[in-house]
């Protein structure tokens, strides 16, 4: 687990923004059928990185986790919603 959080904690900025501008491209490429998987990974990267760079607050820190985390279950259950 600490190797995880020392990976995260420098190079978790680059994960998401790796993510993000992948998520982006797949927009303006109109490959819908490909967001099914860069989507849902937004917010768990972001959750890690928050876990493993942010302070020692647990209290703050664990609220924003919590929120990420239903935001990434919101995210994935949009993309399966029936038209």
């Amino acid at each position: 687990m600490a190797a995880v959080k020392k990976i995260f904690s420098h190079y978790g900025r680059y994960f998401f923004l790796a993510a993000v501008i992948t998520d982006i491209a797949l927009i303006l490429l109109q490959a819908e059928e490909w967001r099914i998987f860069s989507k849902p990974l937004l917010m768990p990267l972001l959750a890690l990185y928050v876990w493993a760079a942010g302070s020692n607050s647990l209290t703050g820190k664990w609220l924003i986790i919590a929120g990420l985390i239903f935001s990434a279950a919101g995210d994935t259950f949009l993309l399966f919603e029936k038209d």
